[in-house]
């Protein structure tokens, strides 16, 4: 799991700095883009180069059939925006698939989520 969300932020950083931006959209449609698709899936648009940023094996990509990227317990990733920096939090919610937000969730136990973030820009 962790090696995925890792590849996963690695490959969305390339994108950043070869196009000065992260892609717009769900973690789906990011998916697409760094593959070398955009939205429609025909490759143009975000990624006019149809660069292929992605470098994860296609075993290691599981979707559910609404198109959501799933993490290794079957459970879709959050994707989640910074509105003040713009950076992107990708999240899994770890084996008990459930999303501890607030303090107070993660008191009462351990948290088992495993966070991503990837920065608007790099250094």
């Amino acid at each position: 799991m962790v090696l995925l969300l890792s590849t996963l932020q690695k490959s969305i950083i390339n994108y950043t700095i070869d196009y000065d931006k992260i892609p717009e959209g769900s973690l789906s449609d990011i998916l697409n883009v760094i593959s070398g698709r955009d939205k429609t899936g025909k490759g143009k648009g975000s990624n006019p180069m149809y660069l292929d940023f992605n470098r994860s094996s296609p075993k290691a990509i599981y979707l559910d059939a609404a198109g959501h990227l799933l993490d290794g317990w079957g459970t879709p990733f959050i994707l989640q925006r910074d509105k003040q920096t713009g950076a992107v939090t990708i999240i899994s919610c770890g084996p008990n698939g459930v999303l501890n937000q607030t303090p107070e969730d993660k008191a009462r136990e351990p948290s088992d989520d495993i966070y991503v973030t990837i920065p608007t820009r790099t250094p």
